[in-house]
């Protein structure tokens, strides 16, 4: 995230990347992206903060739900 903790363009295009990532790995893989990265910690933390953003994001559940269904993940 830039210095004066305000999104540039990179960080807006990279944002839905990294928040799938997150979701998908955590809730298939049961892996945590950010564990021991404090950078991506921070990205998703100040992004997060930033309403628009926040808005445009989907629920994880059904990401993941419907994910698995597209993979043919049995839970």
């Amino acid at each position: 995230m830039a210095h004066s903790s305000l999104a540039n363009l990179v960080d807006i295009a990279y944002a839905p990347f990294i928040d799938g990532f997150q979701t998908l790995f955590a809730g298939i893989k049961n892996y945590d992206i950010t564990e021991g990265r404090a950078n991506i910690q921070i990205f998703i933390k100040e992004m997060n903060k930033i309403d628009a953003y926040t808005h445009t994001k989907q629920d994880p559940t059904e990401v993941i739900a419907l994910t698995k269904k597209k993979l043919g993940v049995r839970t």
